[in-house]
């Protein structure tokens, strides 16, 4: 399991790592096989975090397993006068509170929902459309295209909510059985 961080104000990877966290007992640790230009390594000497760099700029900083990264970021904030915010905390996203959060996660699942629902009808008109091969959108589409060639007053508009409702009971239930299915 990883975390990722984001610092507040922008970073320089080259002054991250030009010694100035010494003084507190953070330095660059390399590894000949994971560590380039682009993803380096601080250590604590028993912690480490790993340092995505984009355009000579921290990107993200990394934390994995049961890694403490604590030390080497409150190092990292004294020096850059900066917070730094994990991937669970709104200001991570560019959020300033976690209802401002919620707020765009709910709008984006709606627009989610939207796009899923209109490649469905496009799929069902015979329009074109985009579900990939292999997915599981198509997959449901297809069962979608069977409940109606039994049952094409299921396509009216009042019977929405009992199609997917329909179409994701019997996936769910036979999610194995399609598998292997080419669609």
């Amino acid at each position: 399991m990883s975390t990722s961080y984001r610092p507040a104000k922008t970073i320089l990877a080259g002054r991250l790592f030009d010694g100035c966290l010494r003084e507190f007992g953070i330095d660059e640790h390399v590894k000949a096989d994971e560590s380039f230009s682009g993803c380096r390594c601080l250590t604590d000497g028993l912690y480490f975090v790993w340092v995505n760099i984009v355009e000579n700029n921290v990107s993200t900083f990394n934390s994995y397993g049961a890694n403490d990264p604590t030390r080497i970021f409150e190092a990292v904030a004294n020096v850059f006068q900066t917070e730094i915010f994990s991937e669970h905390q709104p200001q991570y996203w560019g959020f300033g509170t976690d209802h401002e959060w919620e707020a765009a996660l709910e709008a984006m699942a709606i627009e989610d929902e939207n796009r899923r629902r209109e490649g469905l009808r496009k799929f069902l008109r015979g329009e074109p459309h985009e579900l990939k091969l292999g997915t599981n959108e198509l997959v449901q589409a297809e069962i979608a295209k069977l409940l109606i060639l039994r049952d094409p007053e299921i396509l009216l508009e009042q019977n929405e909510g009992w199609l997917e409702a329909e179409i994701r009971n019997i996936y769910s239930q036979n999610r194995s059985a399609f598998d292997d299915v080419p669609f």
